[in-house]
């Protein structure tokens, strides 16, 4: 069992051995906390809600989940840049940005419509709390209100009866 430096969110920040882990302000108001964890974890892993199992549960992802729409609009990058190259190839008859836009078609498809787009923020919150994480998807993201490790039964204050 390793030791995890998580952040409310459920993103960790350090990984330690048993006996490594340092004192760290454990007030109400804590913004990170330690937690066990697996043996095997990584950073890139994260502490969500399962509604399923009514706690926590580490989603073991292979690396940081990129959002793919904002992947794609990083890849195509500044528009004053795509601009340059379509003058540059008037002048010389060439294909960069022909080539350049073909390539981020071609290495980052356009993403699924997101079917939380139209939904109010009362249905987006209903939608957070009864999603089941994945590592396809972004982090379910915990808040300052509902810390991750609260609700993780590896964390050292953890009471089943206060479980939010």
């Amino acid at each position: 069992m390793k030791k995890a430096l998580m952040s409310i969110q459920g993103y960790v920040h350090q990984i330690v051995e048993p006996g490594e882990d340092y004192e760290i302000y454990c007030g109400p108001d804590a913004t990170i906390a330690w937690v066990d964890a697996p043996d095997d974890i990584t950073l890139a892993w994260t502490l969500e809600y399962s509604p399923k199992a009514k706690k926590m549960v580490w989603v073991k992802r292979d690396e940081v989940h990129t959002d793919p729409t904002i992947a794609r609009k990083v890849a195509y990058g500044d528009v004053g840049e795509q601009l340059d190259m379509m003058y540059k190839d008037m002048l010389d008859g060439g294909t960069r940005w022909k080539d350049h836009v073909a390539a981020v078609k071609r290495d980052l498809p356009k993403p699924k419509p997101d079917p939380t787009a139209a939904m109010t923020l009362d249905e987006l919150l209903i939608f957070a709390e009864t999603a089941e994480p994945s590592k396809d998807k972004q982090c379910g993201i915990s808040t300052a209100d509902k810390p991750c490790w609260v609700r993780y039964p590896g964390w050292a204050g953890y009471q089943e009866a206060t479980v939010i």
